[in-house]
């Protein structure tokens, strides 16, 4: 995997980035294991960028990446994002 400097930070992240949108969605990922299964392969591969908001299944999505990192979870940047309607 490479890897890049985010921006002036010193934080290298993958090249490659994990989009967990559909984390939220029973429909896209059934059981919890599932969810576990993609993020440990992504893991395995390298990747420690995973994107997420939190009007994605409204949190659920950051709920389930978050049970799937477990004791994971310091070795990845999760960028987040906050939508306009959390805003007003």
């Amino acid at each position: 995997m490479k890897y890049n400097v985010l921006g002036n930070s010193n934080l290298e992240v993958s090249a490659i980035s994990l989009g967990v949108w559909q984390l939220g969605d029973p429909k896209y990922w059934g059981k919890v294991e599932d969810v576990e299964g993609t993020i440990q392969v992504a893991l395995d591969e390298g990747i420690n960028l995973f994107d997420t908001a939190e009007i994605y299944g409204n949190g659920k999505s950051e709920e389930a990446l978050g049970k799937a990192l477990g004791s994971n979870r310091d070795r990845v940047i999760i960028a987040s994002k906050v939508s306009e309607s959390k805003l007003s």
